[in-house]
């Protein structure tokens, strides 16, 4: 049995492995025939290992793995087992010294080489958690630097491009002689607002950059209610109504064309008093001069008012009509029926219709505005549309704003998450953090993509919206979970099948969550419209009461639903 127990011991610590088919039988004869002497083994290991300083260039075909440290010596190996584990591979980088073979039978081996530690080959990514968030330096249109001032774009590798934006906006403002140039003496008390120079790209729906774009903006905070302005209100589209308007056209076979106005504050005349100063980098005679503003430029409080007016009035003489539901949809009417859609939303224009009156109310515009044809709306406001005519199929998709928000927050190599909130997402409204958090800029692009084409993250999204004044570490983790959502669900896109026929059925679904903040045990309330069966329209929101029951929350949502409706 020692016999048997010393041959498993060595063939298992050494190069040799027993094969399974292999018998292990009791040996029987005498113990002193196999072992040698101890006295006279340890005497053999101690003449080998001072031999072997002088082998070390010497290498045995043999290999071998048995530790120095283990004095006793190993049993021989039986026939047909002794090369039993030669063809196993070795990661060794340096092969063993010689072994010194005795003759009464027993191998002593060398020491194996000093082990080396191995580091992994797999690339090391930075902990995005520990990057910091600089997002107000941070373009979501475009991956290179945009200036934000006239001395930036100066310096940047860009400059003949943005000078050339610039000049051609100043021709466009004397154009439409916008200002006049008056000593400033002729200001006498009046305040000379000041202005600068604002930079960006146009993209189109692949992101590829289509132009640079400078415009003048004066500085409209320094303007004084009931001396430089009066009116502000410019009322503009909800993007549900441009989903229906679109609905509408292709459920009659019309087209859907997009039109751009050009300089659309410009065509506006200002009735108050107002100076402004130069633009930087384009003074004439010094600083002894100032602008007397003619027209309405971008920045001033009034300039949107001015020229909703001025698109209303060319319209209204066109023989459009403004509809009462939504005060940026017009129609054009004949007998009764409308034979034409138009949605303006600023200077964004849709014409819905017929080729031939879509081109003769262009052209009738084209009269007094200066219009850029773009052709089949492909996207719009963020938003790209593909319109399937075959198959009567519209699609409502922001995946490229999807990408440009994870990358703007630092999480476009996140992992996906399944569901945008988790089961029982934290409630506590604790003191703002006085770290820097880009949690209200994320709660903003959330809530944008909300408004357009994602209903599955409204719910989310109002329960962070509740906390943009007091939230910590907590709340923005949950935010980032909504980002790991859109993550796995970048694809992901709002969906409306054409029904054949003249006719629309409108419904809507309503529900309530009674009593769901722990904070005011206030009810939730949520609905989704549907046009033919598609999602039009939906909305989260907390009830403005407190509901004293699970039928009086139901009543409150039902209300809201229609509300909508109407």
């Amino acid at each position: 049995m020692y016999v048997q127990h010393l041959m498993m011991n060595a063939f298992a610590a050494g190069d040799h492995k027993l094969s399974e088919t292999v018998p292990v039988a009791r040996i029987k004869t005498s113990m002193d025939t196999y072992l040698p002497d101890r006295t006279a083994a340890s005497a053999s290991a101690t003449t080998s290992c001072r031999r072997r300083d002088n082998l070390q260039n010497t290498v045995e075909s043999q290999p071998s793995a048995a530790s120095a440290a283990d004095l006793q010596d190993p049993a021989k190996a039986p026939d047909g087992v002794a090369n039993a584990g030669a063809h196993r591979k070795r990661s060794r980088r340096k092969k063993p010294a010689a072994v010194e073979k005795e003759t009464s039978g027993f191998a002593i081996e060398a020491p194996t080489t000093e082990p080396c530690l191995k580091r992994p080959r797999r690339k090391q990514k930075a902990n995005v958690r520990l990057s910091d968030y600089v997002v107000g330096h941070v373009q979501a249109t475009t991956d290179m630097q945009i200036p934000t001032t006239y001395k930036q774009a100066r310096a940047s590798k860009f400059w003949s491009q943005w000078r050339a934006a610039m000049l051609a906006e100043l021709q466009s403002l004397k154009d439409h002689m916008t200002w006049r140039l008056v000593p400033r003496t002729d200001t006498k008390k009046t305040k000379v607002i000041t202005c600068r120079w604002v930079f960006a790209v146009k993209k189109d729906k692949r992101g590829r950059i289509k132009r640079f774009k400078a415009r003048l903006v004066i500085h409209g905070f320094k303007q004084q209610l009931g001396i430089n302005y009066t009116e502000t209100y410019a009322p503009v589209i909800r993007f549900e109504t441009i989903c229906a308007a679109i609905y509408y056209a292709i459920q009659r076979g019309w087209l859907v064309l997009q039109y751009d106005v050009k300089t659309d504050f410009l065509y506006g005349d200002l009735d108050e008093l107002i100076f402004m100063e130069q633009p930087p980098g384009f003074q004439i005679d010094g600083p002894s001069m100032v602008c007397r503003v003619l027209k309405s430029p971008y920045g001033l409080k009034q300039s949107t008012n001015i020229w909703n007016k001025t698109l209303h009035a060319k319209l209204l003489a066109m023989g459009l009509v403004r509809l009462d539901s939504d005060y940026g949809l017009y129609a054009l009417k004949k007998d009764g029926e409308v034979t034409l859609l138009l949605t303006v939303y600023v200077d964004d224009l849709l014409l819905m219709g017929p080729r031939q009156l879509c081109e003769e109310v262009a052209a009738s515009l084209q009269e007094t505005f200066e219009l850029t044809t773009m052709g089949t709306v492909k996207y719009l406001l963020g938003v790209e549309i593909l319109i399937n005519k075959t198959q009567k199929q519209i699609v409502y998709s922001q995946r490229q704003y999807v990408l440009e928000v994870l990358k703007r927050f630092h999480m476009e190599n996140c992992n996906g998450s399944a569901t945008p909130e988790a089961t029982a997402p934290s409630s506590v409204e604790v003191p703002a953090t006085k770290e820097y958090l880009p949690y209200r800029e994320l709660v903003g692009a959330l809530q944008y993509l909300v408004s357009a084409s994602r209903p599955n993250i409204a719910h989310a999204t109002r329960h962070l919206g509740k906390y943009l004044a007091c939230y910590d570490h907590t709340h923005y983790a949950q935010a980032k979970r909504v980002l790991r959502y859109l993550k796995a669900t970048s694809d992901y896109g709002l969906v409306m099948d054409v029904q054949p026929g003249q006719c629309v059925e409108v419904c809507a679904y309503s529900d309530a969550d009674y009593a769901n903040d722990p904070v005011d045990r206030r009810s939730i309330s949520g609905y989704v419209t549907m046009l033919d069966n598609n999602v039009i329209s939906y909305a989260s929101r907390k009830q403005e009461i407190n509901s004293l029951s699970t039928c009086e929350a139901e009543y409150v949502a039902m209300a809201e639903a229609t509300k909508d409706l109407i």
